[in-house]
């Protein structure tokens, strides 16, 4: 099997780049649908949080997402905490997800991890995707997809890792600058130079 580490910043067109691989019949791993489920009132990440941050963090029973995480984005320690949450019980569920795919005899599997390289997820894979636009389209989905001024696209942005890097690190990269079907012909591409035995930036453009 081999499996292919997807990541992408914010705004990037990532989410996209996975319904692709989806189309194709290929099993996605959700990384952020993952610490979305990990982190209500019945998931396994819930109690950690609230012992390490407090009862002040649940609103209506569950998790007050954003107050958590402006105070994660704004202190470097409570960020770091959170991490050291959520990163291990993630990685559980990945390795799970691993071991479910190898079992059903697939051919391909994908990560689709935001913080792949930063969290060493690349390790689990065999080749890494990363996805780009335009810096200026990016900006102009934020704002009009989720409401982001520029002050908290740079936030988040800060965050991670610069996209140059990103590119530096991967084996392929997927340009979703033009229109929807470019990006489903680029991963196309991407899946039959692996079946190839292609690697490493063969869909650099």
């Amino acid at each position: 099997m081999h499996v292919i580490g997807l990541t992408g910043s914010i705004g990037m067109g990532k989410s996209h780049a996975a319904r692709c691989f989806s189309a194709f019949g290929i099993p996605v791993f959700d990384a952020d649908a993952c610490v979305r489920q990990i982190m209500q009132s019945d998931g396994a990440a819930f109690p950690a949080i609230i012992d390490a941050f407090g009862p002040e963090m649940i609103l209506n029973g569950e998790l007050n997402r954003p107050k958590l995480g402006a105070l994660a984005f704004s202190t470097p320690a409570a960020k770091q905490t959170l991490e050291g949450i959520l990163h291990p019980l993630v990685r559980q569920f990945e390795l799970a997800f691993l071991q479910q795919t190898r079992r059903a005899h697939a051919h391909f599997a994908v990560l689709d991890i935001p913080l792949l390289f930063e969290t060493s997820g690349d390790r689990l894979t065999d080749y890494t995707a990363v996805v780009v636009t335009k810096r200026w389209l990016r900006d102009a989905r934020l704002k009009r997809s989720r409401g982001m001024s520029e002050a908290q696209i740079k936030a988040v942005t800060a965050h991670q890792m610069a996209d140059h890097e990103k590119c530096k690190r991967a084996d392929f990269i997927i340009n979703s600058s033009a229109d929807r079907g470019f990006t489903h012909a680029q991963i196309a591409n991407i899946l039959a130079q692996i079946a190839n035995g292609v690697r490493h930036a063969g869909n650099r453009s």
